[in-house]
């Protein structure tokens, strides 16, 4: 038997895993980016109401010339990591604060250029209905959208995982109920093709047959024994018609006009006395 070149099964994993996957890593990605603007809102939220008490805060300090005063207010906001810079323009001096390499919050002479996806914002400081300085502050994303894209790795790591558990599931489901079935009837098919004689033909495996695939088992097992039944009726005709012919002396014989052969049967070879290696099978002969 011939045997395919590509099997089903494979072929159908290997879709699965693709539709699934790609299904699966899309919702991580909409999730994603969800997730990642209500938590930029919430974070310009924070960082609004943050420089706001800051202001109200400083206020006093400034009015009364207190420089370590306004220090520690404004250290005591950049305690939180989001918070990336804050500049304070009094009419005395300015007063900017940044992060150096390790995070850390330093004071520096002249801030840095902002992150380009950065939250600014800046509002007067006011006493007594008077302007008195004017307060900047800047909140990175950075950190937020590092904790998201790891989230994201291990949502899609996690995704993937459920997946192939999924495909591998769907995929032995497949096997036992699907293809073992279709294999076995192909096998059975095969054996049908090259066997002449139906009593030669095995059986279909035992194995499980659901739905269609029963029908279809079933419409097999009574085509092979209409096979049978036949090809019984006709070997008990090709005995009859052989003890007809011994017993009256008959011979049969069958000429291809195309080919210009002869076939004989064994009483043509008996009644004219010819050993059948000796028989050319050309009519002229």
């Amino acid at each position: 038997m011939t045997r395919r070149l590509n099997s089903l099964a494979p072929i159908i994993g290997a879709i699965l895993l693709a539709v699934v996957s790609t299904t699966l890593v899309a919702f991580a990605l909409i999730d994603y980016f969800r997730t990642r603007a209500e938590a930029v809102n919430q974070l310009a939220v924070q960082a609004e109401t943050s420089a706001a008490q800051l202001a109200s805060g400083l206020a006093i300090p400034i009015w009364n010339v207190d420089p370590p005063q306004i220090v520690r207010n404004i250290e005591a906001l950049m305690r939180d990591p989001k918070i990336a810079t804050v500049s304070l323009a009094t009419p005395e001096r300015a007063y900017n604060f940044s992060r150096d390499a390790a995070g850390n919050p330093v004071q520096v002479d002249l801030l840095p250029s902002i992150e380009a996806n950065a939250i600014a914002l800046e509002l007067p400081v006011e006493f007594a209905g008077r302007t008195i300085a004017t307060l900047a502050v800047s909140a990175s994303t950075h950190l937020l959208e590092s904790q998201l894209e790891s989230s994201l790795r291990q949502n899609i790591f996690g995704f993937l995982l459920v997946d192939l558990i999924l495909v591998y599931a769907l995929y032995v489901s497949l096997r036992i109920l699907v293809i073992n079935p279709l294999e076995s009837i192909e096998s059975y098919a095969a054996s049908i093709s090259s066997n002449t004689n139906p009593d030669a033909i095995p059986p279909l495996r035992d194995i499980r047959f659901v739905g269609e695939l029963q029908t279809l088992r079933d419409s097999l097992n009574q085509t092979l024994g209409l096979l049978h039944s036949r090809y019984l009726e006709l070997q008990a005709s090709k005995e009859r018609l052989q003890l007809a012919t011994r017993a009256g002396l008959i011979g049969v014989w069958d000429w291809d006009i195309a080919t210009n052969t002869l076939s004989w049967d064994e009483s043509m070879y008996t009644l004219y006395g010819i050993d059948k290696k000796d028989f050319s099978g050309e009519f002229d002969a």
